[in-house]
């Protein structure tokens, strides 16, 4: 009887213990995998931001509500307490919190049906803390044991002692101005010294001139910050004749070709900005920068145009930035475009020698 009696507590214990085994909880299995941590400085002790990244297993047991936490304080890191934003390519929805009393980052499963994927915490809105010493790093996933998952998973960072490296440069003063004549600045190419004369030929008295089709044409480039000056000077008034031992520009009325030229007795050289325009060989988004002198501005004509200087230099454009440029066919230019007119009266005495020199120059502000 007492055997028989063994026997029977032998048996319903072994079945207790079996009803155990058969119901003890499943051990939450996240099996992180491609971890990593990137930071914005890893200098020791400086203060760096992090984007926390790790892929669990598809059939992990991480259940809503239930959380993952990577433990900072091993590795000698110090958090601040933070909020980072938490993103799952996968199923789920996740949040995560920064603590910085223990130094933990805490990442929960907000999906009531589970979450399973790659996970991203820090990525937009990412949470930061003070450095440790220089070395390997290594932060461990839940060493302080406040999670459902603990299966002593970790990742490296390498703390440098320094790194970053201080970069310096100087930008030299440049500047480059070139001056040709052409018909059409935007597009002739011609380097300075192929053609540096306009000849008007026979000026008719009582007609206005242009010049014989081409154009004064200033080609500027400069590293000025504080801008530039295009300016230009005459040798005489007008045109001046030595066998005639005349000047043109006597007879102005007020400095202006005004009214009719031609009974006022008036005559001169005149200058105009006749357009401010852009040769582009290879480059796009060439800066605007150069402005025409508003007094110089427009295209000569009978009643426009101003009288050449010949007392002081004379602003023809300017810019308050760097201009863009080059000085050769393979860059880009800002030009500003000069066209000369004259007028000879029914007074200006007949002459074969009427000449004047205009000189250009470019200064700029640095």
């Amino acid at each position: 009887m007492n055997l028989k009696k063994n026997v029977a507590r032998l048996a319903t214990a072994a079945m207790v213990l079996g009803m155990m085994v058969s119901y003890s909880p499943a051990v939450l299995a996240v099996s992180p995998t491609a971890m990593k941590d990137t930071m914005s400085r890893l200098e020791a002790a400086a203060t760096s931001t992090h984007k926390v990244q790790f892929t669990t297993a598809t059939e992990a047991n991480w259940d809503n509500a239930e959380t993952i936490v990577i433990n900072y304080a091993t590795a000698g890191f110090a958090l601040t307490d933070g909020t980072p934003d938490c993103v799952i390519v996968g199923s789920g929805v996740c949040t995560a919190a920064a603590e910085e009393d223990d130094d933990l980052l805490t990442i929960t499963c907000a999906e009531a049906t589970g979450c399973a994927g790659a996970v991203t915490v820090g990525g937009v809105t990412p949470f930061s803390g003070t450095n440790p010493g220089a070395g390997s790093a290594t932060v461990t996933f839940d060493a302080a044991g406040t999670s459902e998952y603990d299966d002593g998973d970790a990742f490296a960072v390498a703390i440098a002692s320094n790194d970053q490296v201080t970069v310096a440069a100087d930008v030299s003063p440049v500047i480059k101005f070139n001056v040709v004549t052409h018909t059409n600045c935007a597009t002739d190419d011609t380097e300075i010294g192929s053609d540096d004369a306009i000849d008007f030929g026979v000026l008719t008295p009582g007609q206005y001139d242009a010049d014989a089709g081409e154009n004064v044409c200033m080609l500027l480039e400069s590293s000025a910050k504080s801008g530039s000056v295009v300016e230009y000077i005459a040798a005489n008034d007008g045109f001046t004749s030595a066998t005639a031992s005349y000047e043109m520009g006597q007879e102005l009325t007020d400095g202006v070709l005004v009214g009719d030229v031609a009974t006022a007795g008036e005559d001169g050289l005149f200058v105009s900005v006749l357009a401010k325009t852009e040769r582009d060989y290879n480059m796009s988004g060439l800066v605007d920068s150069l402005t025409e002198d508003a007094a110089y501005s427009g295209a000569v004509g009978g009643t426009t145009g101003v009288p050449v200087m010949d007392t002081a230099f004379d602003v023809l454009a300017a810019s308050t930035t760097p201009v863009d440029g080059g000085t050769d066919s393979t860059h880009s230019y800002n030009a500003v475009t000069v066209q000369l007119g004259a007028f000879a009266s029914y007074l200006t005495p007949t002459a074969t020698d009427y000449t004047n020199t205009l000189t250009f120059r470019a200064t700029g502000t640095f």
